[in-house]
């Protein structure tokens, strides 16, 4: 099984393309995004990698963003523990998701994982990679679906709130203020 997503930036300049596929019992998201934002053009390649339940085991992020070189691998051992590049990062401890925070296609990762009802909300910790300083960090995060392709996704901390359009499957297709689907 395969699927593919092609998305463009609606807030600033950038696209970013990701191929979902089901491989040796694991479900991997292979991509690559491109995109300008506050005067710095950032080119970065992707795969995560989860279980067959959609719990991430790893993420491997390579590129650039302006003159910083990117050579990121995060790793999810199955105790809880969270690695960045060998380095045990406590904080997220216990974390069953990684959130990319440059691409919308790990929000799919959670929404299969979580396997929510029609109204039913969920709340979680993600492991965020905030591309601001390139660090893994604790996001607290919920999802609530509100019917069969659409996702209230927020994170109280950052006031932030959207309304996530998703395929039948649960691919992100639409992430208001930020993401659109160009196909």
């Amino acid at each position: 099984m395969e699927l593919m997503a092609f998305w463009r930036r609606v807030d600033i300049q950038g696209h970013d393309a990701c191929r979902l596929s089901h491989r040796n019992s694991k479900w991997v998201l292979n991509g690559a995004a491109v995109y300008l934002e506050n005067q710095t053009i950032t080119s970065v390649n992707y795969q995560v990698v989860c279980d067959p339940g959609w719990t991430t085991k790893s993420a491997v992020i390579s590129g650039w963003s302006g003159q910083k070189e990117l050579n990121i691998e995060i790793a999810r051992e199955t105790n809880g523990r969270w690695r960045c590049n060998g380095v045990d990062i406590d904080p997220v401890f216990g974390s069953l998701d990684v959130d990319l925070g440059f691409t919308p296609a790990t929000n799919t990762c959670a929404i299969r994982r979580l396997n929510l009802d029609v109204h039913q909300k969920e709340e979680t910790t993600a492991a965020w990679l905030d591309t601001s300083d390139w660090t893994l960090k604790p996001l607290e995060q919920y999802y609530c679906r509100r019917s069969q392709t659409t996702y209230e996704y927020g994170s109280p901390a950052h006031g932030f709130q959207a309304q996530l359009t998703t395929d039948r499957f649960g691919l992100v297709k639409e992430y208001p203020g930020y993401w659109a689907s160009d196909e």
